[in-house]
Formats: structure tokens, C-alpha cells, sequence
């Protein structure tokens, strides 16, 4: 009995050393685009009839936009002829899915190409919580614009007769000056690797990936579809972003407290208040995080 315990003891302690070897990091990806003007506040392209906002900064990346009507009439996107690209692969924006409300259990099998993303998670890191007013509460199913798929058409269902299913819209109209969400894909599932790319950098020994549209390994981009009213003509709007710089960064390194001076309502408090935020936060950047254990003889 002394000896199974002595075992297990010893078995408890090895994990906590494995872990206490175990570091996190940052991989930051930061995007450049010929298309997209990179502004403060987001990449933003424009014409006459709409202005497209994007905003990257996200778990592994948010390729969602905001798109807003610029004119005094309807426009309609056209989902079915809308994509999100990356590196030269296109993925349809149009699942052909049903949403469920109210008392349901729905069990989904089969796929879809592409990688969606948890929006419910990655729109409380993002600008996009504050711009729609959710906060960071935000539901993926907001809109008819905004949708999580986690299977393909093939489905089981069981569900009580509280429920309601509404289809997915092929087509989405925009009244006029207003503006949509779509969200549906993050950029990168995993970390960039490189031979002689450390997982593992120190806070002092920062190393840079650095690219240009020719030779970058993370291309990216949305084709967009619309048009002025049911009868107009087809305007086809093509983003392209490319990964112009990798780095892997430290836990510590990646935020930083800010000082509070005062409340929302201006007034000095009392004791010292800090906020955490994230340095290296901008509309043209996202990031993964990962762990590493120093022991490990994988290095890059």
C-alpha cells in the first residue's frame, strides 16, 4: 500500500515538473494588402457604392468584414458567389445551412472545406463586439450574415416542436446606409514554422519572419459579390492580404499594464487600478498561442 502511494506521489510530481517546464507563447502574423488600406482602426476598402472594414485581431485570425451601404438604395450580396481564399484555395460562403431556435438538440455529421471559426469567442477579442454593440456576449448567430458551421448539409435531428429552423439565405440585402457583419472563417489554424524559427525565443531575442506579396507563405483574401438592387449588375470585389512578418513572442512580452487614472465617470480613484491590454494589438495583425516545454528537443 506504502509503495502504490509512493508511486502515485512520485507519478504527481513529475507531471507538475513537466509542467513547470512549459512555457506560453504568441505566434503574431502581421498582414499587408495592395487592395485594403490599412487605417487605425481597420483595413478598409472603398468604392462608390460601399466600404468594406476588416478587422484581423483575433485567435488565429478574423477574415470577417463589415460591409456597409454607401447608397440610397438596396444592395444585395450574393453569398453563392462569395469566397474566402487562402493560398489559392477558395471556400464557399454559402453552406447551405438551417438554424434552430428555441428547445432543440440537433446532432450534425459530415464536413465542410475550410476552417470556421468559434466567433462566439473571437468577436469578444475583437473591435467587431464594440462596433455591433453586443459587447463581448456576442452571439455567431446575430445575423443572417454571421454563422458557425460545424457540419455539412448531411444532418440528424431531433428537436420538440418549440423549436424554429430558418434557413440560410443565399443572398443578404443591405438596406441603405447601414452596414452587415459576415463571419465565418479564421485565417490560420496553427503556427507558422521555419527551419531555424524558434518556438522557444527569449523576451531579448526576438526574430522576425519577414515577406513580400512574391514570396509570402500565408496568402489570403475574400471575394465579394454584389449588387445595386435585384436587377443590377454584379460587382465582384477581390481583398488579397499576404503575411508581410512572423514573430514567436513571449508571454510577457505579448501585454502590459496600463494605468488607470479614472472611473467612466472621471472620477481619481482611490487606490492604484491597472488594465491589461495586449501591445502588439492592431487591425492588420492576429495571433495564435501556444505552449512550449523547454525540454523539448522540437526547437522550431
Amino acid at each position: 500500500m506504502k509503495t502504490s502511494f509512493t508511486q502515485t506521489m512520485i507519478a504527481i510530481l513529475a507531471i507538475f515538473a513537466l509542467s513547470s517546464c512549459s512555457k506560453e507563447f504568441y505566434q503574431v502574423l502581421t498582414a499587408e494588402s495592395k487592395s485594403v488600406e490599412t487605417q487605425q482602426t481597420g483595413m478598409v476598402y472603398e468604392d462608390e457604392n460601399c466600404k468594406i472594414t476588416y478587422n484581423l485581431w483575433a485567435p488565429h485570425g478574423n477574415a470577417g468584414f463589415i460591409f456597409y451601404n454607401k447608397t440610397d438604395k438596396n444592395i444585395i450580396v450574393d453569398l453563392k458567389e462569395c469566397f474566402f481564399v487562402f493560398n489559392g484555395y477558395a471556400n464557399d460562403y454559402y453552406l447551405d445551412r438551417t438554424y434552430v431556435y428555441g428547445k432543440s438538440t440537433r446532432v450534425g455529421i459530415g464536413k465542410s472545406f475550410g476552417k470556421s471559426a468559434n466567433y462566439s469567442e473571437a468577436l469578444s477579442e475583437t473591435l467587431y463586439g464594440t462596433w455591433l454593440g453586443y459587447g463581448a456576449s456576442t452571439s455567431s448567430s446575430a445575423s443572417s450574415a454571421i454563422g458557425v458551421s460545424q457540419s455539412s448539409s448531411a444532418q440528424v435531428q431531433s428537436e420538440t416542436n418549440a423549436s424554429i429552423e430558418i434557413k440560410e439565405q443565399d443572398k443578404v440585402c443591405i438596406p441603405p446606409k447601414t452596414a452587415k457583419l459576415f463571419c465565418e472563417y479564421q485565417i490560420l489554424e496553427n503556427i507558422y514554422r521555419e527551419c531555424g524559427f524558434l518556438l522557444a525565443p527569449k523576451k531579448s531575442g526576438v526574430k522576425h519572419l519577414k515577406y513580400t506579396n512574391a514570396n509570402s507563405p500565408i496568402k489570403f483574401g475574400n471575394v465579394i459579390s454584389y449588387k445595386i438592387e435585384e436587377n443590377g449588375s454584379s460587382v465582384v470585389v477581390n481583398n488579397d492580404f499576404y503575411v508581410a512578418d512572423i514573430a514567436n513572442i513571449t508571454a510577457g512580452s505579448f501585454t502590459t499594464n496600463i494605468k488607470i487614472e479614472k472611473d467612466c465617470m472621471g472620477k481619481s480613484y482611490g487606490t492604484s487600478q491597472y488594465k491589461t491590454v495586449c501591445k502588439e494589438q492592431a487591425p492588420n495583425k492576429f495571433y495564435i498561442k501556444y505552449v512550449q516545454n523547454a525540454k523539448s528537443s522540437d526547437k522550431y
